[in-house]
Protein backbone atom coordinates (compact mmCIF):
# COMPACT_ATOMS: atom_id res chain seq x y z
CA UNK A 1 0.00 0.00 0.00
CA UNK A 2 1.64 3.50 -1.18
CA UNK A 3 1.99 5.56 1.62
CA UNK A 4 0.27 9.25 1.89
CA UNK A 5 2.77 11.93 0.84
CA UNK A 6 3.00 14.31 3.85
CA UNK A 7 2.58 18.10 2.32
CA UNK A 8 5.28 20.63 3.84
CA UNK A 9 3.67 24.01 3.80
CA UNK A 10 5.33 27.04 1.86
CA UNK A 11 6.69 30.23 4.00
CA UNK A 12 3.43 31.94 2.96
CA UNK A 13 1.02 29.72 3.58
CA UNK A 14 2.75 28.68 7.13
CA UNK A 15 2.34 32.62 7.49
CA UNK A 16 -1.37 32.78 6.50
CA UNK A 17 -2.14 30.00 8.86
CA UNK A 18 -0.18 31.97 11.67
CA UNK A 19 -1.85 35.36 10.90
CA UNK A 20 -5.78 33.20 11.41
CA UNK A 21 -4.54 31.20 14.28
CA UNK A 22 -3.56 34.77 16.04
CA UNK A 23 -7.13 36.28 15.29
CA UNK A 24 -8.77 32.49 17.08
CA UNK A 25 -8.58 30.55 14.10
CA UNK A 26 -11.15 32.68 12.45
CA UNK A 27 -10.11 35.91 10.18
CA UNK A 28 -11.46 37.62 6.94
CA UNK A 29 -9.20 38.73 4.44
CA UNK A 30 -7.95 42.41 5.82
CA UNK A 31 -7.64 40.91 9.15
CA UNK A 32 -5.60 38.19 7.99
CA UNK A 33 -3.44 40.55 5.44
CA UNK A 34 -2.30 42.49 8.16
CA UNK A 35 -1.61 39.98 11.01
CA UNK A 36 0.39 38.45 8.05
CA UNK A 37 1.72 41.29 7.13
CA UNK A 38 3.24 42.18 10.64
CA UNK A 39 4.41 38.82 11.53
CA UNK A 40 6.76 39.13 8.36
CA UNK A 41 8.34 42.53 9.00
CA UNK A 42 10.35 43.94 7.51
CA UNK A 43 9.86 41.57 4.45
CA UNK A 44 6.50 42.81 2.05
CA UNK A 45 3.78 40.29 1.21
CA UNK A 46 1.35 41.13 -1.51
CA UNK A 47 -2.17 41.73 -1.11
CA UNK A 48 -2.83 40.36 -4.39
CA UNK A 49 -1.65 36.80 -3.36
CA UNK A 50 -4.07 37.01 -0.40
CA UNK A 51 -6.82 35.18 -1.85
CA UNK A 52 -5.35 32.58 -4.14
CA UNK A 53 -3.24 31.14 -1.62
CA UNK A 54 -5.89 31.39 0.71
CA UNK A 55 -8.20 28.95 -1.51
CA UNK A 56 -5.41 26.92 -2.62
CA UNK A 57 -5.08 26.16 0.58
CA UNK A 58 -9.15 25.40 1.36
CA UNK A 59 -8.74 23.06 -1.59
CA UNK A 60 -5.97 20.91 -0.44
CA UNK A 61 -8.16 20.80 3.40
CA UNK A 62 -5.54 23.02 4.87
CA UNK A 63 -8.32 25.58 5.67
CA UNK A 64 -12.59 25.69 6.21
CA UNK A 65 -14.42 29.03 4.98
CA UNK A 66 -17.56 30.31 5.91
CA UNK A 67 -19.26 33.43 4.96
CA UNK A 68 -20.81 36.00 7.47
CA UNK A 69 -24.25 37.20 7.01
CA UNK A 70 -24.41 40.26 4.86
CA UNK A 71 -22.99 43.45 6.42
CA UNK A 72 -25.08 46.78 5.61
CA UNK A 73 -21.62 48.71 5.65
CA UNK A 74 -19.89 46.52 3.02
CA UNK A 75 -23.08 47.31 0.84
CA UNK A 76 -24.94 44.39 1.74
CA UNK A 77 -21.66 41.89 1.20
CA UNK A 78 -20.71 39.33 3.23
CA UNK A 79 -17.54 38.61 4.91
CA UNK A 80 -15.44 35.29 4.21
CA UNK A 81 -13.91 33.96 7.39
CA UNK A 82 -11.33 31.47 7.11
CA UNK A 83 -10.31 28.49 9.97
CA UNK A 84 -7.12 26.05 9.46
CA UNK A 85 -8.28 22.17 9.74
CA UNK A 86 -7.13 19.59 11.84
CA UNK A 87 -5.25 18.80 8.78
CA UNK A 88 -4.09 22.27 8.13
CA UNK A 89 -2.71 22.00 11.91
CA UNK A 90 -0.72 18.47 10.80
CA UNK A 91 0.79 20.12 7.87
CA UNK A 92 1.79 23.41 10.11
CA UNK A 93 3.29 21.20 12.67
CA UNK A 94 5.51 19.00 9.96
CA UNK A 95 6.73 22.12 8.68
CA UNK A 96 7.76 23.63 12.13
CA UNK A 97 9.31 20.77 12.50
CA UNK A 98 11.03 20.29 9.36
CA UNK A 99 12.54 24.11 9.44
CA UNK A 100 13.62 23.61 13.41
CA UNK A 101 15.79 20.07 11.97
CA UNK A 102 17.22 22.31 9.41
CA UNK A 103 17.98 25.16 11.26
CA UNK A 104 19.36 22.89 14.33
CA UNK A 105 21.96 21.23 12.05
CA UNK A 106 24.13 24.04 11.80
CA UNK A 107 26.98 21.82 9.54
CA UNK A 108 24.23 21.38 6.79
CA UNK A 109 23.74 25.48 6.23
CA UNK A 110 26.28 27.61 4.90
CA UNK A 111 25.89 30.68 7.50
Amino acid sequence: MAQKEEQILTMMQWLLMAAILRNGNSAYGSVIYNTAKELAYPARISYGSLYPTLERMERQGFLSSTFSEPIRERGGRSRRYFAVTTSGRKALTRSESLAYRISSDRTSLAL
